[in-house]
């Protein structure tokens, strides 16, 4: 076996690279085939601005990559071309940053949706929710009323929620109107000291139906937050959810709380989103630090201890492995 290890790490080497590793070798279920399960532990080169300023190597894991396939004299019957390899690495990649962003964007849609510039956009679906709140149905003409191409894809999302449902010439509360309900007068009533912080802070006189709206509003932002953006193409809100991605994100692969400058969080934004200035996005940074998500602090930008605890018990592992 040491024999065939041998053999495959000399193709893996000189086909794939230093960054491609394999696991030891198996043979198959006819017992005449050695096969070698391609991966990596893919880098992350994070900064930290912290004093003093740190640069740390990090590491992902992508399995099944691919496979090599020798005969049991060792001689090569099959492996995964270069190509296809390098194209599951992006994949993967894609994959376990859509992980974290979901996990990101769960843990603070209810800080989120207090942005100005998020507030603005979703302002149709305040006043569908405002509507049904003061007359328990909004009707097809009023959603006319409301002037804009976005308020039936709201209706679209609301029903599919279940928190609307159809109703004669309208619509009306669904089943899980209650349930939003329920939490926000728990809310107001300070029996969910978490979720009253954050009203406290962003929204310093509140009520039971100002809360209501808020909760739908940040439910609606985390479960179909692509929707909105790819489908709705509501995309002016990105920039603000982009930057919290790019502040938290480093952070969730490092596992640990990192400060940073602006320029380093700018920097970590063009890796992952269309490549803008500080001075394109630092309302954006702003918003954050208005809402409770970011701190800005002599000059460097610090993150919510309790945001984080959450996004860590939401982020997936550190591994990716999908079929080969």
């Amino acid at each position: 076996m040491d024999q065939i290890n041998q053999i495959v790490n000399s193709y893996r080497i000189g086909n794939y690279g230093n960054l491609i590793k394999s696991d030891p070798v198996y043979l198959d279920q006819t017992g005449k085939e050695w096969i070698a399960i391609l991966k990596s532990n893919y880098p992350r080169f994070i900064v930290d601005d912290n004093d003093p300023p740190s640069r740390e190597l990090y590491f992902i894991t992508l399995d099944n990559l691919g496979s090599i396939r020798l005969n049991e004299e060792g001689k090569l019957l099959q492996a995964t071309p270069r190509e296809i390899v390098v194209n599951r690495i992006d994949d993967y990649l894609t994959i376990w940053k859509n992980r974290v962003e979901t996990a990101i964007i769960k843990a603070c849609s209810n800080e989120l949706v207090f942005s100005p510039t998020i507030k603005y956009f979703l302002n149709p679906l305040r006043r569908i929710i405002s509507t049904v709140l003061l007359a328990g149905i909004i009707t097809h003409q009023e959603i006319k009323w409301l002037n804009t191409d976005s308020a039936y894809q709201w209706i679209h999302l609301l029903l599919t929620s279940k928190i609307l449902d159809e109703y004669e010439n309208g619509y009306k509360y669904g089943d899980m109107w209650s349930e939003f309900y329920k939490k926000a007068t728990m809310i107001s009533n300070n029996e969910d000291k978490e979720y009253y912080e954050i009203f406290i802070k962003n929204m310093p006189s509140f009520n039971r139906n100002s809360i209501f709206e808020h909760l739908i509003m940040a439910y609606m932002l985390e479960e179909n937050f692509t929707y909105i953006q790819d489908i709705m193409n509501i995309t002016q809100i990105n920039a603000v959810i982009n930057m919290n991605n790019a502040f938290y994100k480093p952070c969730i692969e490092s596992q640990k709380l990192l400060i940073f400058r602006p320029q380093t969080i700018v920097s970590y934004y063009n890796r992952n989103y269309p490549d803008q200035k500080l001075a394109l996005l630092s309302s954006a940074i702003m918003e954050l630090v208005s809402i409770g998500l970011l701190y800005l602090r002599d000059g460097k930008l610090y993150g919510d201890e309790t945001r984080f605890k959450k996004m860590m018990k939401l982020h997936p592992s550190k591994q990716i492995s999908l079929p080969a």
